[in-house]
């Protein structure tokens, strides 16, 4: 390296330097940031749990049986019985059974693009942690957004950042089947219509 290229790369260490502490502050302020994007994209309000029979046993576990569903604002969960073990800070973990167990969350009208879409699932199990916001489906599971569609063993859903894991547990492969976009309409630059294809 000549001495010139030496004192050109010392100079632009130089002059970075100061700015890597500004660099390392934004990285700390952008994780905080996206933390509070998430805990706003987390269902929000009450949770309403209804089913035929309830039993509250120990440890503030609650079990449920017979239609049950779980609703939030935005989230809902359907199966034939479900537990739900509840922390002191009314953080909570449900796991959802049924022939199969039901998910659906709705539509994000700020979103673009296929994660904008609503979501609905079905899996023989389906756990759903609130303090990550995290979806854990189990048993022939199949998760639906808009057109697309994933089926697998075992799925798993990220309900903040509607992200989507799928596994095949073994049991053969995921599928995955997604819908192209249609053509764009093919119009002269003069705006007419064009003349049908035979």
């Amino acid at each position: 390296m000549t001495h010139r290229a030496a004192s050109a790369v010392a100079g632009l260490l130089l002059l970075l330097l100061p700015a890597m502490p500004a660099l390392a502050q934004d990285s700390a302020a952008d994780k905080k940031t996206n933390r509070e994007a998430l805990d706003q994209l987390r269902p929000s309000g009450p949770i309403t749990v209804k089913a035929d029979r309830a039993e509250w046993v120990q440890n503030n576990t609650m079990k449920y049986a017979g239609n049950v569903s779980m609703d939030s604002s935005t989230l809902t969960v359907r199966g034939d019985s479900m537990d739900v073990k509840q922390a002191a800070d009314g953080q909570f973990e449900a796991w959802i059974h049924g022939a199969p167990a039901r998910l659906d969350h709705a539509a994000d009208p700020k979103a673009d693009g296929p994660a904008a879409q609503a979501v609905h699932a079905e899996a023989r199990e389906i756990h759903y942690d609130s303090r990550t916001g995290t979806v854990d489906m189990s048993g022939g599971a199949h998760l639906k957004r808009g057109d697309d569609e994933v089926t697998g063993e075992t799925i798993g859903y990220v309900v903040p950042e509607r992200r989507i894991r799928a596994a095949s547990g073994g049991n053969g492969q995921v599928t995955i089947t997604f819908q192209p976009p249609p053509p764009k309409s093919e119009k002269p630059a003069d705006g007419t219509n064009p003349a049908p294809r035979p």
